[in-house]
């Protein structure tokens, strides 16, 4: 980037020497000096910021220019003593939310600060620069996202209009090299290619065409105009949005770092062939982010970022360098070509969300609904902290909602501190929930690896229900992916001391009058090693497993 300052302009130029933004204070309805000093300030103070932070600190600057005109100080300098409260009682007087009002004061008080220090003669001598803030109201509680249909309804309707732009298009491309199939479609070749002549490879803008042929202009209005036009060639603004929504849907990344996404994004996932990572840049992080997508699937977003990016190629070269390795980038109605800023996004949101009557989000609750359902499926909140990046849970936390966790976990933590108590009295456990399986009150179980459950019904594990038997309690035992050298003798012989302290929980079942529980917690893996494992064990293994000693390697099993 590059400033070009003068006396009442501020202008910043890409590398190319594109202007991206031009700010002139000429045009403020201020006095000429306060006019110099605010640019003055503006660019010492902001110069090193972003392009988008400079922005927002002009549009503070154009709020305190409409304050000095309707309080009849447009031409008065220097500004008197109280400009600073009145313009805080403005401020309160006008429909301005206050946070909204608390960043206009702040900006415009730090600006007059800089005047009042740097360009005498700018605030009458004794200037009040320190006024009460606005006092900031705690952000309204976003339940825009709360279920699963929505964003499923959502990320239809972007699908939806992908088919339909892509469609359009592909038509549009083969109508302008290969000709119209029908009457219509030779008139519209016909159209684009003498607008394409008169733009030098480019539809003119509307300022062009109406200096041309007015026979054009009425055609051209006939097809729905130019906007209308240059969807059947590029890609427009408005056809990245479905793109943008989706992608971010998929990834749940930061919206402003998803639009800046590159178009090297997509590369082959490191250790396995069937999935391949988007990776996209976070400013904020300063890293990377990613994340992994199975191959060869038509909505992931690494085939639609591929589809767009193949539908944009062409304007790659026409684009500002600032955004050329970007992949959202559009045809803008200026015939420039880039990616669209923040504000443009959002209004495109809006006319999406009426146009097809979708519930009211922003881009970033598809983000925080991302995060709450990969808490709820994980069980956890690691599995929503992998899938939005973040280095630390602390900072998941304010996008699964700190006071739902927070509640939850103080009643785990109450719970277990209850049954920690009940231990060391030596109190009996709780049997007041019914079990569905016919056996004794919930008793201490164990395992055949060596642990112990308090209750293997009790539906504690993740996935596991209350009343049948904990999906981990021998999950290694059953495991179709389980791996277990039947040639070694060392494992060998923890199995065989395995079956035998089952075969002995057996017989004493049948003495004891406890089968059905043996049944319904041990069967399965007795089977497993009868069945399965110890016909495929070698007679000479068998004999140096059994010469090898597990004593009291498995719990006494009841």
């Amino acid at each position: 980037m590059k400033e070009i300052v003068h006396e009442l302009t501020y202008r910043i130029d890409d590398a190319e020497g594109i202007c991206r933004s031009l700010f002139d204070f000429s045009v403020l309805t201020m006095h000429p000096n306060v006019a110099r000093a605010m640019r003055s300030a503006m660019q010492t103070m902001q110069s090193h910021n972003t392009l988008e932070t400079q922005r927002q600190t002009w549009r503070m600057i154009r709020k305190f220019a409409l304050f000095l005109e309707q309080a009849g100080l447009s031409e008065t300098a220097p500004l008197p003593t109280n400009v600073l409260v009145n313009f805080r009682r403005w401020l309160e007087d006008s429909e301005l939310v206050e946070a909204t009002a608390s960043t206009q004061l702040t900006g415009v008080q730090a600006l007059l600060n800089f005047c009042d220090r740097n360009s005498p003669g700018i605030l009458a001598v004794g200037a009040v620069l320190r006024v009460r803030s606005f006092q900031r109201k705690a952000p309204p509680e976003r339940n825009f996202l709360t279920d699963e249909t929505q964003v499923k309804k959502i990320l239809a309707v972007c699908y939806s209009e992908i088919e339909a732009i892509e469609s359009k298009l592909t038509m549009g491309h083969r109508i302008l090299m290969e000709g119209g199939e029908s009457e219509k479609e030779k008139c519209l070749q016909g159209l684009m290619l003498e607008l394409l002549h008169i733009g030098n490879g480019q539809f003119p803008t509307q300022k062009v065409l109406n200096k041309v042929a007015s026979n054009l202009s009425r055609r051209v209005f006939k097809r729905g105009g130019l906007r209308e036009l240059t969807t059947f060639l590029w890609i427009t603004p408005r056809s990245l949005l479905p793109y943008y929504v989706a992608v971010g849907a998929q990834t749940a990344g930061n919206p402003s770092a998803i639009a800046k996404m590159k178009r090297d994004c997509i590369t082959s996932f490191p250790l396995r062939s069937d999935l391949e990572r988007i990776t996209w840049f976070k400013p904020r992080g300063h890293a990377d982010q990613h994340s992994d997508f199975p191959v060869g699937k038509k909505w992931s977003t690494p085939a639609m970022v591929r589809s767009l990016m193949s539908f944009n190629e062409d304007l790659v070269s026409l684009c500002k360098s600032l955004d050329r390795h970007n992949v959202f980038i559009a045809m803008r109605g200026d015939k420039s070509v880039g990616t669209p800023c923040a504000q443009m996004w959002h209004l495109m949101l809006n006319d999406f969300i009426d146009l097809h009557q979708l519930p009211p989000f922003d881009f970033k609750d598809l983000r925080s609904f991302s995060a709450k359902a990969h808490q709820r499926a994980g069980g956890t909140i690691a599995a929503a902290k992998k899938k939005l990046n973040h280095r630390s849970a602390s900072t998941t936390l304010g996008y699964v909602g700190y006071k739902e966790n927070k509640d939850l976990n103080d009643s785990k933590i109450r719970h277990f501190q209850g049954e920690l108590i009940r231990e060391s009295l030596g109190g009996a456990r709780s049997t007041k929930s019914k079990v569905l399986i016919p056996c004794t009150p919930p008793q201490r179980a164990s395992t055949v690896f060596g642990f112990d459950c308090r209750d293997p019904f009790a539906g504690l594990a993740p996935g596991s229900v209350k009343g049948v038997r904990c999906m981990h309690f021998d999950k290694c035992a059953t495991c179709h992916g389980a791996i277990v050298p039947l040639d070694d003798p060392m494992v060998v012989a923890k199995l065989l001391a395995a079956k035998t302290e089952l075969e002995a929980a057996q017989i004493r079942a049948k003495k004891e009058g406890w089968l059905p529980r043996f049944d319904a917690i041990y069967l399965d893996s007795l089977k497993i090693l009868e069945s399965e494992l110890f016909p495929s064990i070698s007679k000479h293994v068998l004999e140096k497993a059994s010469a090898i000693s597990f004593a009291n390697s498995i719990p006494r099993l009841d």
